[in-house]
């Protein structure tokens, strides 16, 4: 279902109708239950013919996404996105950091690229966590996953202030944010 996710969730994003911010939500939902399997990042390709993939809910909000939702309720959104984030977290806070090293998903002396929003996996969190704070996300729970954020990648010191990044919409057209987090050397 990962690979469900990435290939049918990522053309979701791509295109605007009415309903579509309705199938990513159940694609999402759908492709995090299927990944709950009990194995991790660690878990080699090779050895067992699986690639570790929770859906990584940053295409909810980062590229195309944010247009997809532009005309769902803010509210709505929000308890949405909320409750996906939240799922989420659940599911990658219970692998320590060294699983996401031994797998090949992180070191911890990775940084963030402010020019790249799109994987490696340090970049999906550095752009997704201002973007579903402005998306009315709780703020306790974006420090959660910013403190998490902080244990996978211990070298990047700005977790916090992307944590508490305020976010602006650069392209109105296709509802694109720029945050304030992202312009670190």
């Amino acid at each position: 279902m990962g690979y469900l996710w990435a290939t049918v969730g990522n053309n979701v994003s791509n295109r605007i109708a009415p309903y579509q911010a309705g199938i990513e939500t159940i694609l999402f939902a759908k492709a995090m239950q299927t990944e709950e399997n009990g194995k991790g990042p660690n878990v080699s390709v090779l050895s067992y013919g699986y690639l570790w993939q929770v859906p990584n809910p940053d295409n909810l909000v980062v590229l195309f996404g944010g247009h997809v939702w532009q005309d769902v309720p803010s509210g709505e959104r929000a308890q949405i996105f909320q409750t996906l984030l939240q799922a989420w977290y659940d599911q990658v806070q219970n692998f320590r950091p060294a699983e996401f090293y031994e797998g090949g998903y992180a070191t911890a002396n990775d940084t963030p690229d402010p020019g790249e929003d799109e994987h490696p996996f340090i970049d999906d969190m550095y752009y997704m966590i201002p973007k579903f704070r402005y998306y009315g996300v709780d703020q306790t729970l974006i420090d959660e996953v910013a403190a998490w954020a902080q244990a996978i990648w211990p070298n990047w010191p700005h977790w916090t202030e992307d944590a508490n990044a305020t976010c602006t919409v650069s392209n109105p057209t296709q509802n694109i944010l720029d945050c304030t987090s992202f312009h670190h050397n």
